[in-house]
């Protein structure tokens, strides 16, 4: 392609990347859920227990899904069915 021509605007809409929103309720939400066990064991003066609880809320944020809970509970409860079947 010859310097003085320009890509396709198809091929420059194509290439360029999009950033996605922020999800700034998550964000807020996974804030509140790691601070407040934190804060709680600092005011209990157990600080080791509020930064255990503070890493299980920092696990259960990052492996949140974006599904209801309405369609979780019924998968849960059948995959617990399931298995105890199976014993």
């Amino acid at each position: 392609m010859p310097a003085d021509e320009s890509a396709p605007s198809w091929w420059a809409r194509a290439a360029r990347p999009s950033r996605p929103p922020l999800p700034l309720a998550l964000m807020a939400r996974a804030a509140v859920g790691m601070a407040v066990p934190l804060a709680a064991g600092l005011l209990a003066h157990r600080l080791d227990l509020g930064v255990f609880a503070g890493l299980g809320a920092m696990h259960a944020t990052m492996n949140d899904r974006a599904e209801p809970s309405g369609l979780r509970v019924p998968g849960s409860c059948r995959r617990c069915w399931l298995r105890r079947s199976a014993c």
